[in-house]
This record gives structure tokens, C-alpha cells and sequence, in this order.
């Protein structure tokens, strides 16, 4: 029987190898699929941030020269230098034209006025300045603006991009349409032979008259188009610069492929960072299409080979599975000694007992915690959730398993509100605040996030430890008791507090600038005591309703309108221009007022006092020029036909325009 037992004891070692190489071939293959899914995860979501990071750069390049667009649509002329010193504006807004190579304008010119307009441009002088390609055709473009003018951008002045069908194509698309679009690949007239990139014009058209209808076909453009703003982009650059703003770690060596169109062809690629199109080492990309403009881009992405291969294989990988086989080899080696140390191998189960428990402790606190907790890894990657954090986000543990918590970026904050947020965690070891986070679902939340840095004995941050709670309710708890604080209850109209708040900051911007006047006009209805006692408070609240309505829709959007209590409003004008202009907008103000007889049912007498006050005419704060306003409104409703008035500008001294009676500051009769 001894003997058996020894044989029993001399064979358990090979069988502790063998269980010990099975469990490392199993734990490896797990580990394989699970790396191919993490793979797979990762390139999705630099998809993702690619992708959209070149999306935005291209809207903002679209919304630029919408905005050239505008600007010839808003002015009756647009010369050499105003478009100069709107590119100079553009230029110094941080990120505007970062990427673009410039912004121009080519001005649609009919056969019969080709000769006038070359001859114009060289009188202003540019005495070489010719419409090229030359030879006739029957629709002709030239580019008569562009900046900035340096020397690659000249050798597209008066370049006719109509000749060419690939920038037609989109030059069309936009007249026609009236909307912004882009071209297909191009090789931009800047160019030369050295360092070539493929390039793409973005077009906006600029009509003749915003009120005519748009164009069917080029042989309307002669009646109806001014021209097209427009942005040559080379792609390399604009590319680049979106991806300087992407803030994923697994960009760095990864490829990036641009294509123009649904498909990976040679003649339709636009950017290669890893130059890789074309060769065996574009293995597994993954693609995705964005479209801007009227034109469809491919993305490509593949992950750099140091993070690992798409089939889950990595040297971490080999080296779990050596560390397997020492550890099974090791085991079958320690085996022997386990009759010998029986005793201090039920000393170690017994202290490892007690360390499962504390563990077992920690994990059900872990998951009974009503607190979402993330744990990750010194890059950011998801190492275990709990369940509240699925239920706050969305997201189970397997799904953001590998992956950083990007996938929760809601796009409400700037990217400087996030390298703050991760330079406190590093200098400080944690950050708290709130945040908005986009769930699974889509639907927007806001979170109260803290953030801590596990740090080992060497100070190095190993771990990251987040915990989050939604607050949302709360949240909109308070947004909706400021509004309430802010804004009268029964019109819905901005009230004292509000008025003095935006009345404050409009005097504080015209403090920094000299030409600039903040005006208030104060109303007072006349009769509206007579209709609360003849009718009831209830018909009173339905006419200060259709005031304040009719009155919103009167004034611009850049003004505010308040009601102060009763039957007092507020008009607050930030950009005010002359007294004699503000005097024909408060006769419009009661032109709208008389009209709000015919909104009730009711015969009623209803019309309004006006008093006027301007910075810093009468007041240089927003309670003197509210004052001023009231004295003056005052002094209208005891005139006979309640006129409006405009403050004095101070005592002994009174302003008058020469039409009505100076002593008053009263410019005419009131109007009707």
C-alpha cells in the first residue's frame, strides 16, 4: 500500500505539468480572442476620432467660406482691401485657416465682359493680369481675389477654374443648388514639381440677387451669378492638422488613408501617412465614409504592428505563454515537497483564505457601490467596470473592456477642457467636477466625475480609478431655478436682474470702443389700469402677453427685451445708433403696441409712453441710463399725445434736432 502511494507521488508532478500546459494553452487562446476583440474595438474607435476630427476640419473649412460668401452677400461691394482685412480677421482667429490653403473669389464673367473686367484689374494695378487658360468659351470664371497674395497663390490670379471639369463640376453643384460644395481630387494651380500634395476647392456661390430664383443651368449664370467664393485645400495639410487634434494614444504609427470617393483606388488617394496603399503591409484596414459638400471621402485605418495583430497574436502574448510553462514546469517541480510542507501549506491556505475573503469583500462593495466605478490602466484603457456603470452609461463591461473612455465624449466640451481635467490627475493625483458625457443610447447627461491616480511604492501612476454619478435631474433643477430668477414668470420676457446683468456687459464692450452707444427705452402702457378694472386681471395678463409677444418679434435678436413689473417694459439696445434713429424705433415700438387692440376680443384703449436714454449721453452705468429713461418716460406720459421723449443729458442742458421743442427733447409729434 506504501509503495502504491509512493508510485501515486513520484507520477503527480508530470500530471500537475500536464494540467498546468493545458490551462496555459486554454488562458492563451482566451487571451488571443480577447486581444483580436480588443484589436478590433481600438481601430473602431480611432476610426472614430479620425474620422470625425477630419469631418469637423472640413465643416470649418466649409463654414469659412460660407462666411466669404456672406460677406460679399452683405455688402453691395466688396473691394481688394475689405477682402484683405476680412482674410486678416480669419487669419487671427486661433484654428480658422489652419489646414486651408487660403480663401478667395472668382468672379463669373460673361463673354461680352471679359475684355472690361481684365482691363479693370490691371488699372488697379496689375498691368499683367490676364483670363487664363486663354481661347473662347462659352462661360468664363477668373479668379480676381485671393489671399493670402504670396507667391504660390499668385499663380492662380485669374486662373478661369470653369475650363477645367472637375472643378466645373463643383462650381455647378454649388450655383445650382445654392449651397456649398466640394470638388473631386485636383492638382492645385499652386503647385509646382516639388513636394506635390493632391488638392480640393471648396465653392459657395455668390448671387446677384439673394431675392432671385437660383439658376437651373449655366446659361442663367449670366442674369444671376456674381460669382463663387471659394478655398483651395491641400489635403495633406488640412489632414494633418485634423489629426493634431485627435487625442488617442493609438494614433501614434498607426496608418491613415484618405481617398476621394466609396472606393480605395490609386487615382482617388489623397493622403497616406505610412505610405502603405499599394503595398502588402495594408493588410486589414478598416474604412469608414464621410461626406461633406456633395463629394464622398473613404477613411481608412489600420492600427500600428507594435499595439498587435488584427489575429490577437502580440509578444506580450508569447511571453504569458512562456511565464505558462515555467509556472506549469515550476509547479510540477514544487509538487514533491508538498507532504513535507504540508504543514506550512495549510498556514499559506489559511492566510490566503482570509485574503479571498477581503477580496470578496471588496468586490461585493465594488458592486454594490450605487457609484459608477472604471478602473484603467496608466494609458487609459478599461481594465473592469461595476454594474452601476452600466446602468449610468450604457455600456456592460465587455463592451468598453480594452477600449478608453473616449467612446463617452459628448462634443460639448473643448479639447483644452480635457488636457486641464488630465494635467490635474497627473500633478495633483485626482480631479472632481462635472462633466457631460454621451451615454450609449446617445442621449446627452451630466455626471459628477472624480477621478484618482493609483500610484506604486516608486510614485509611478500604474492605475486610474474613476467614479461617477449622474446629476442630470439635479442639473436642470437649478438651470431651471436661474431662469426662473431671471425671467418673469407670466410673459416669459428677461426681468430686472437679467436686464442689468446683459446691460452691464454691453456698457463694459463700449467702454473699448469709442464709437459704440448702449441705449435703453423704457414703456409704460397707457390705459392698462382702466382694462385690469374694467375687465379683470385675467384679460390684463392676456394683453401683457400679446405685448411682450408682439414686442419680441419687433425688436432685433441682439436686443433685449424685459418687463420689469406691471405694466413696465424694458427695450435694452447694446449697438445703439443715433437719437434720431432710436426716436423712429420707439414709433415703431408703439405702432406695434396700438396694434395689440385688435388682438382681444375686448374694445379697448391701449397705447404706450416711451423714454429714451443713451450712453453716455445720459449715463455711463445701467442704473443711471435706466433712471434716465424713467424720468423721461415720465415726462412722455404727461405729454397730451404721449410723445416719446429722450432723457436730458443732464440738468440746465438739452439736446435738440431743430423738429419740436427743444425744451422738452421732444422730436415731433408722437407718431400715430
Amino acid at each position: 500500500m506504501r509503495q502504491q502511494l509512493i508510485v501515486g507521488e513520484r507520477q503527480l508532478p508530470l500530471l500537475v505539468l500536464l494540467v498546468g500546459l493545458a490551462i496555459t494553452a486554454g488562458f492563451s487562446e482566451q487571451s488571443r480572442r480577447l486581444n483580436q476583440q480588443a484589436h478590433e474595438r481600438i481601430e473602431a474607435a480611432l476610426m472614430g476620432d479620425v474620422s470625425e476630427a477630419i469631418e469637423m476640419k472640413l465643416r470649418k473649412a466649409v463654414d469659412t467660406i460660407s462666411g466669404v460668401a456672406g460677406l460679399f452677400n452683405a455688402a453691395q461691394q466688396v473691394d481688394r482691401e475689405d477682402f484683405r482685412d476680412y482674410y486678416n480677421t480669419l487669419n487671427h482667429e486661433n484654428g480658422s485657416l489652419e489646414g486651408i490653403q487660403g480663401i478667395g473669389f472668382s468672379a463669373y464673367v460673361p463673354v461680352t465682359q471679359r475684355q472690361a473686367i481684365t482691363a479693370r484689374i490691371r488699372a488697379q494695378g496689375y498691368p499683367n493680369f490676364t483670363i487664363h487658360p486663354t481661347g473662347k468659351r462659352p462661360h468664363t470664371s477668373a479668379i480676381i481675389y485671393l489671399e493670402p497674395f504670396d507667391l504660390r497663390n499668385q499663380r492662380a490670379f485669374g486662373y478661369d477654374m470653369y475650363s477645367e471639369g472637375t472643378r466645373r463640376a463643383a462650381m455647378d453643384l454649388a450655383a445650382i443648388n445654392g449651397v456649398p460644395a466640394m470638388s473631386g481630387k485636383v492638382r492645385l494651380v499652386q503647385e509646382r514639381n516639388t513636394e506635390v500634395q493632391a488638392g480640393v476647392l471648396i465653392y459657395a456661390p455668390v448671387y446677384r440677387d439673394q431675392g432671385i430664383s437660383l439658376p437651373q443651368q449655366p446659361q442663367a449664370y449670366d442674369a444671376t451669378l456674381l460669382g463663387w467664393a471659394y478655398a483651395p485645400i491641400r489635403v495633406s495639410d488640412l489632414v494633418e492638422a485634423s489629426l493634431h487634434s485627435v487625442h488617442n494614444p493609438d494614433l501614434n504609427g498607426s496608418a491613415v488613408l484618405v481617398y476621394d470617393g466609396s472606393q480605395a483606388k490609386s487615382g482617388s488617394l489623397l493622403f497616406d501617412n505610412q505610405s502603405l496603399h499599394g503595398t502588402d503591409r495594408l493588410s486589414d484596414p478598416q474604412y469608414q465614409t464621410i461626406d461633406m459638400g456633395g463629394r464622398r471621402w473613404l477613411i481608412g485605418i489600420q492600427l500600428s504592428r507594435e499595439l498587435m495583430a488584427n489575429n490577437g497574436f502580440s509578444s506580450n502574448l508569447l511571453l504569458l505563454a512562456l511565464a505558462g510553462c515555467l509556472g506549469s514546469a515550476i509547479a510540477a517541480m514544487s509538487t514533491h515537497m508538498l507532504v513535507e510542507n504540508h504543514l506550512a501549506t495549510l498556514a499559506a491556505l489559511t492566510m490566503a483564505e482570509k485574503a479571498n475573503n477581503e477580496l470578496t469583500l471588496a468586490t461585493v462593495v465594488f458592486e454594490s457601490s450605487p457609484l459608477g466605478i472604471v478602473v484603467t490602466n496608466e494609458a487609459g484603457v478599461v481594465l473592469s467596470t461595476n454594474h452601476s456603470f452600466g446602468r449610468i452609461t450604457g455600456y456592460s463591461a465587455a463592451e468598453v473592456l480594452g477600449r478608453t473612455l473616449n467612446l463617452l465624449k459628448s462634443g460639448r466640451h473643448e479639447a483644452d477642457f480635457y488636457t486641464d481635467l488630465w494635467r490635474d490627475v497627473r500633478e495633483r493625483g485626482s480631479w472632481q467636477g462635472e462633466i457631460w458625457n454621451r451615454l450609449r443610447n446617445g442621449e446627452i447627461r451630466r455626471h459628477e466625475l472624480s477621478i484618482t491616480a493609483v500610484r506604486n511604492q516608486e510614485l509611478q501612476t500604474t492605475n486610474y480609478v474613476g467614479m461617477l454619478q449622474d446629476i442630470s435631474d439635479r442639473h436642470h433643477v437649478q438651470e431651471r431655478m436661474r431662469h426662473n430668477s431671471l425671467h418673469d414668470q407670466l410673459t416669459g420676457l428677461s426681468n430686472r436682474g437679467l436686464l442689468m446683468e446683459r446691460a452691464d456687459q454691453a456698457l463694459a464692450e463700449a467702454e473699448l470702443d469709442p464709437d459704440r452707444h448702449v441705449a435703453i427705452l423704457f414703456l409704460d402702457l397707457n390705459g392698462f389700469k382702466q382694462i385690469n378694472d374694467s375687465y379683470g386681471h385675467a384679460v390684463g395678463d392676456q394683453i401683457l402677453k400679446l405685448v411682450a409677444h408682439r414686442l419680441r418679434g419687433a425688436i432685433r435678436t441682439d436686443e433685449l427685451l424685459s418687463r420689469l413689473g406691471g405694466d413696465e417694459f424694458v427695450v435694452l439696445v447694446p449697438n445703439a445708433s443715433t437719437l434720431e434713429d432710436l426716436y423712429t424705433f420707439a414709433g415703431k415700438l408703439q405702432e406695434v403696441v396700438l396694434a395689440c387692440r385688435k388682438g382681444v376680443v375686448q374694445p379697448i384703449e391701449l397705447s404706450v409712453s416711451i423714454g429714451i436714454a443713451r450712453s453716455p449721453d445720459h449715463g455711463i452705468t445701467a442704473g443711471q441710463l435706466l433712471t434716465a429713461a424713467d424720468y423721461a418716460m415720465y415726462r412722455a406720459k404727461r405729454s397730451p399725445k404721449n410723445r416719446v421723449r429722450i432723457a436730458n443729458s443732464n440738468e440746465g442742458k438739452r439736446e435738440s434736432f431743430g423738429r419740436g421743442d427743444p425744451a422738452t427733447n421732444d422730436l415731433g409729434a408722437s407718431p400715430p
